[in-house]
């Protein structure tokens, strides 16, 4: 499976939203999330797709669009000009759905079928958008970014505006705080660092006063669901870019996602929230872990090819890498599947093939400069990796250009 297919199906698994993807080598787009029963408003509208991609080309900018206040879409394109659409999606109450969807249907020319729009905040679908730019186009766009081109998009500055400066009398009435964009940053840093000290400080203290996240919906049982969803997609965000690979974050986080909406309270929803943030932890830290063991193997391999003439005990090559001897042996065969011992004959022998081939050194010399312990284990260990002793290799493959006798 493709990265584009798995971003789509992730995204319905995880969020219901239905896709469309316009590979820009085919006519017909691939449409993740809407049923046989169910309508589809970019097919029964093709307009939709038309100006949501007008929008894109007019700003060369990711869009978050909201239609009649209440439905977004989101819409990008990648590097080979495939372009994306996620949506629509409800940022209503069920009263003004009711309502809204009335318009909806005749705008689009939709019949009384069902249709796939799932509810979620605003903030929210930034968030999967802006996860979305990183995994497939790379880019590094956050949350109020998006949001900010999406007042620009949207056309709804005004209405936009005026419900900040509510939220903000909101919060000055209710001495309602927020942890500052410098607590967040250094929270974001520690999980790509795989840093478990830092969450035992006072700083992890500061960012899990959840009376300090911002008000994100009216009922604290939904506040916290939408704050442990949003901390889950920066963490998830923040481990990929610490060495954990996507499909193994966005696995993870589609468990947690499951477990998210299984909570009953608000204390279950906090403790899922330590719990994610250790778990992408250690997953950093392993990744980490076995970098380091994949450089300490490299630099082996590096140092017996660079001194392939010269004899080397492990216990020599772990001192001059700075390793336990044992470590290193058991790191070294898990990576590259054969000892060092092995690999070190193995080196030796193609360093034989090309003096066969291109010197006029005796056998005998080759097997001492190559530091074999006598000539005939040379020529078995030759016989062993080629099928053939030194002499004939030598007679198979001479250059007349460097052989004038056979040796």
């Amino acid at each position: 499976m493709d990265k584009t297919r798995f971003w789509a199906e992730r995204l319905y698994v995880n969020s219901k939203i239905s896709s469309h993807i316009y590979y820009a080598e085919k006519d017909i787009p691939e449409v993740i999330g809407i049923g046989e029963n169910e309508e589809d408003p970019f097919l029964t509208d093709p307009y939709l797709e038309e100006n949501l991609r007008k929008m894109y080309e007019e700003k060369r900018a990711p869009v978050l669009t909201i239609e009649d206040g209440w439905v977004v879409y989101m819409a990008f394109s990648d590097a080979e000009n495939n372009f994306y659409i996620g949506g629509p999606v409800s940022l209503a109450t069920d009263k003004e759905e009711k309502s809204g969807l009335y318009h909806y249907r005749r705008r689009h020319q939709l019949s009384q079928r069902k249709l796939n729009i799932p509810r979620m905040s605003i903030m929210k679908l930034a968030g999967i958008l802006s996860m979305s730019l990183f995994s497939l186009c790379g880019l590094e766009i956050s949350e109020a970014e998006l949001m900010e081109l999406s007042r620009i998009e949207t056309g709804k500055k005004s209405e936009i505006e005026g419900e900040l400066v509510n939220y903000k009398f909101d919060s000055s009435e209710n001495e309602r705080k927020h942890v500052t964009y410098e607590y967040e940053k250094k929270y974001y840093d520690a999980i790509k660092r795989g840093d478990s000290d830092y969450f035992k400080g006072p700083m992890y203290d500061k960012l899990h006063l959840y009376d300090e996240i911002g008000k994100l919906a009216e009922g604290g049982l939904k506040q916290a669901e939408y704050m442990v969803a949003a901390g889950l997609a920066l963490i998830s965000r923040a481990a990929m870019e610490g060495g954990v690979s996507p499909t193994e974050a966005y696995a993870v986080s589609d468990v947690f996602y499951q477990r998210l909406e299984k909570c009953k309270t608000q204390k279950e929803m906090y403790q899922l929230s330590s719990e994610i943030q250790r778990t992408y932890v250690k997953m950093v830290q392993e990744r980490k872990k076995e970098k380091k063991n994949s450089n300490y193997v490299e630099q082996c391999k590096d140092y017996l090819t660079q001194n392939f003439h010269k004899r080397i005990t492990v216990e020599e090559l772990a001192k001059q890498i700075g390793v336990n001897r044992t470590y290193l042996s058991g790191k070294f065969s898990e990576q590259v599947g054969m000892s060092i011992s092995q690999y070190s004959i193995l080196i030796r022998i193609r360093a034989a093939e090309n003096m066969l081939k291109y010197s006029e050194a005796s056998i005998s010399y080759i097997a001492d400069y190559l530091c074999f312990s006598s000539q005939s284990h040379f020529g078995r260990e030759f016989k062993k990796k080629n099928g053939i002793s030194p002499s004939e290799y030598r007679k198979q493959n001479k250059n007349i250009h460097f052989l004038s006798k056979q040796t």
